[in-house]
């Protein structure tokens, strides 16, 4: 796989899912963001073992968990056991990963939800606030991302980012996305919370 190939992280795989059966075993995988529909097409997929992503082989095609592909937020594959068994410690816990190229390809206006886990939030003057760590559904086809500053998560919606000022490059250090009068989005928070308190 060459740089311009990275490999996207969609989750982790959790437990078994279910019991092994003819020598395949199932396992439930979380993922990042909810989504991933170009999984129902795979016939394998990376897992990192703490050194390098590695190919497994699918058994079966995944199934997903949590709702359509469209709204999923996990899915159960079925892996063989003999590859299993070649992975030391097992699969529990491990990251879950596909290569860009598995994604249909994007305009430049357009990028993936997993494009932005990790990835900074600064305010338009280049203060940082935080990185993203996840999103929720907010309606169709609409996501609010929510984002870590210190020990408080906040919240705010896609059209926030100012793509124009922004630079998100895959793979690459640094990126970040610029949300406009994020420290006040942030700060009212903090006084609703505080006002719950109260």
């Amino acid at each position: 796989m060459s740089e311009r190939d990275p490999f996207i992280v969609i989750g982790t795989l959790v437990r078994p899912h279910g019991f092994p059966r003819e020598g395949v075993s199932h396992f439930k995988a979380n993922f990042d963001f909810p989504g991933h529909a170009t999984l129902p097409e795979r016939t394998s997929v990376w897992i990192f073992d703490g050194v390098a992503f590695l190919e497994f082989l699918l058994a079966g095609p995944a199934a997903p968990l949590g709702g359509k592909w469209s709204q999923a937020t996990g899915a159960k594959l079925s892996f063989f056991e003999k590859d299993i068994a070649s992975l030391a410690g097992g699969l529990a816990g491990k990251k879950l990963a596909l290569p860009r190229s598995a994604f249909a390809p994007l305009d430049g206006s357009e990028v993936y939800l997993c494009d932005l886990q990790g990835v900074e939030v600064r305010n338009e003057d280049g203060t940082r606030f935080g990185s993203v760590e996840g999103a929720v559904s907010v309606g169709k086809d609409s996501w609010n991302l929510t984002a870590r500053a210190g020990k408080k998560p906040f919240e705010f919606p896609l059209k926030w980012i100012d793509w124009t000022a922004s630079r998100i490059e895959i793979g690459q250090e640094p990126r970040f996305v610029v949300v406009p009068n994020v420290a006040i989005w942030v700060d009212i928070e903090a006084l609703e919370a505080e006002r719950d308190d109260d």
